[in-house]
């Protein structure tokens, strides 16, 4: 599936945004963001590429997101991270993640959500599968991704050289990857099944963890109950079932 296209000049912009694809200054990889002329995000234009990307054959789709539980001062102050799959043919998504006990900024662990990504399309891509496609709702973490250069990476250094190292795995086997921006809470699913995986990873909770947004809530607790019924059909990691009281 094509996913690189023509991209306006960065010549006379007055800033540094991602328009369409663009080459990862340290990195293997490529980065897009669809842009409306203006130089809005089109988050429509995401969500489309989002529904006709889930569908093609050679191509892997990842889903990552993270979410942090910082407001509750009774809670450990954690983040979780996670990464949703799913073949055409699949019923349900297939999910990991893992709980890391300290804060972070969200380009952060947005950064750590695209590793979790990576290394889980390491060992989970199938040989038909020939490029490797990461969504991700944060356009600063996407930036940063672009324009990091080793050593000068600050809060995000250990994250990116992790990336560095997956993506120098994926050069080696040939495979391109490409990591995409994908505007949250459109009701895409893959994206969806990782919104609230992190976010159940990063408390202790038995009972859902609600993202605060009442138009999704019904969304949120259809997600939240399907990925119940995945972890019931699956034998997964004490920590991972931990979040969905199973």
């Amino acid at each position: 599936m094509q996913t690189t296209g023509p991209a306006p000049a960065n010549v006379g912009l007055p800033d540094n945004r991602i328009w369409g694809t663009q080459r990862a200054r340290s990195l293997n990889l490529l980065v897009h963001a669809d842009r409306l002329p203006d130089g809005r995000l089109d988050h429509d234009a995401s969500v489309a590429f989002a529904r006709r990307a889930a569908n093609h054959v050679s191509t892997l789709v990842m889903y990552g997101d993270g979410s942090g539980n910082y407001q509750n001062q009774y809670e450990p102050k954690w983040t979780g991270v996670a990464a949703a799959w799913k073949r055409r043919d699949e019923e349900l998504y297939h999910v990991v993640g893992r709980r890391i006990k300290r804060k972070m900024f969200p380009d952060e662990m947005e950064t750590h959500a695209v590793n979790e990504c990576m290394s889980t399309a390491l060992v989970e891509r199938w040989r038909v599968e020939e490029q490797v496609i990461v969504l991700t709702d944060n356009i600063i973490a996407l930036q940063e991704i672009r324009d990091w250069v080793p050593g000068q990476g600050g809060a995000n250094e250990a994250a990116l050289q992790r990336l560095k190292r997956l993506d120098d795995l994926f050069a080696a086997q040939g495979v391109p990857v490409v990591v995409r921006f994908l505007k949250g809470r459109r009701f895409v699913e893959g994206h969806d099944v990782a919104d609230v995986m992190a976010r159940q990873l990063s408390c202790q909770r038995k009972k859902p963890k609600w993202s605060g947004d009442q138009w999704y809530l019904e969304r949120e607790e259809y997600i939240f109950w399907k990925i119940k019924y995945w972890f019931w059909t699956m034998d997964n990691s004490a920590e991972l079932n931990d979040g969905f009281g199973m």
